[in-house]
């Protein structure tokens, strides 16, 4: 669900990074990135996957101006937020193949900042990187491999630190002020003082 959305958000970003000439990949990280969207307009997000599924991602990104190829819109999408927000997203995508994947921590937070993470999300992005980062030093990674075990966020480590994060989102302490909370809520935020109570 929502809890998860920027682990699976980044998943779809490295898998798509790990073959950047998959058009599934590519139609798979904008599924997930334009889930909202999907909600919102259907039938102009169904034109958008079918133009996907018939243009190489070459064409996208990288565009010859003399050739109209295989990637010509369709004209209920022209002039659409959908879109619009597509074609900044392609900005975006192009940014992130074009930087090296080595060492994956860095490329996971500047993936995270293209996309716009809030707080929160950053958090987890760190959370991310740093995993990457350790296992990066062991044979036979491969940050295809990486993308799938992240990928499949509800049932790993990164499942419950989206938890934690998101038990957290929006929180903000106030200087001078009691909060009463649970037990379970109340780890990790790190207070000067806590009244444990029975």
């Amino acid at each position: 669900g929502e809890r998860t959305r920027a682990v699976r958000l980044l998943g779809r970003i490295l898998d798509y990074a790990a073959v950047p000439h998959s058009a599934e990949k590519l139609a798979s990280l904008f599924n997930e990135y334009f889930s909202e969207q999907r909600k919102k307009s259907p039938a102009q997000f169904e034109l958008l996957c079918k133009f996907l599924e018939n243009c190489p991602p070459e064409e996208l990104l990288y565009p010859e101006k003399d050739e109209s190829g295989d990637c010509k819109v369709p004209e209920g999408l022209i002039n659409t937020n959908i879109w619009d927000n597509f074609t900044e997203t392609l900005g975006r995508i192009r940014d992130i193949i074009e930087f090296p994947t080595y060492p994956p921590e860095r490329f996971i937070l500047f993936a995270a900042e293209k996309f716009g993470f809030g707080r929160e999300e950053t958090a987890i992005a760190q959370k991310v990187a740093t995993e990457a980062g350790y296992m990066s030093r062991e044979q036979g990674w491969s940050l295809g491999s990486f993308a799938q075990k992240v990928l499949l966020a509800n049932r790993n480590v990164f499942s419950h630190f989206c938890s934690a994060v998101w038990e957290l989102n929006g929180y903000e302490p106030e200087p001078g002020v009691v909060t009463v909370s649970t037990y379970h809520k109340a780890k990790g935020l790190e207070w000067d003082c806590v009244f444990l109570t029975g």
